[in-house]
């Protein structure tokens, strides 16, 4: 059984299935970047997941950022980037879209509750992160940073992360 029309058959026998993400880049006042701490990986991360069937970008930052984190977010997100991964030996095509979460006060970020996937959080400035996250990855937060500073989102295609 399908889970798309019979009638598009050909289009996904044809194409590779891809899947979509979306997430959130937070800072503290200072700009600080905010990094959740993975279970399994012990890898850095912003805040987010995997796109719902039915679910627009934004609903997933907002959902998965209130799941990952306790903290709701309301209002209108900005985007601040868009991300392509071309299918590799792991995964199918990727996409992804960052949004910005805005700035936590001190109080904000000691209010965060960690989801059963994340075990720590870091607040750190980019130079601190650099060292502790892959080169890829330092090139993204980098690119969020710029692109909120400039108001112009990023574009990334690329493998990797």
């Amino acid at each position: 059984m399908t889970d798309y029309p019979t009638e598009h058959a050909w289009l996904f026998d044809k194409y590779p299935y891809a899947f979509g993400w979306a997430c959130t880049y937070t800072t503290d006042t200072a700009g600080r970047p905010i990094l959740l701490t993975t279970r399994d990986e012990r890898i850095q991360l912003l805040a987010g997941g995997m796109i719902d069937p039915g679910e627009l970008p934004h609903q997933a930052a907002i959902r998965e950022t209130r799941e990952e984190t306790g903290r709701v977010l309301t209002g209108e997100l900005t985007l601040l980037a868009s991300v392509f991964r071309p299918a590799d030996e792991r995964f199918p095509v990727r996409f992804g879209y960052i949004f910005d979460g805005g700035m936590m006060t001190d109080a904000e970020i000691e209010a965060i509750v960690l989801s059963e996937e994340h075990t720590d959080y870091g607040v750190r400035s980019l130079a601190e992160w650099q060292p502790l996250v892959p080169p890829e990855q330092f090139t993204l937060i980098s690119q969020l940073d710029a692109a909120r500073r400039t108001g112009v989102p990023a574009y990334i295609a690329r493998p990797g992360l």
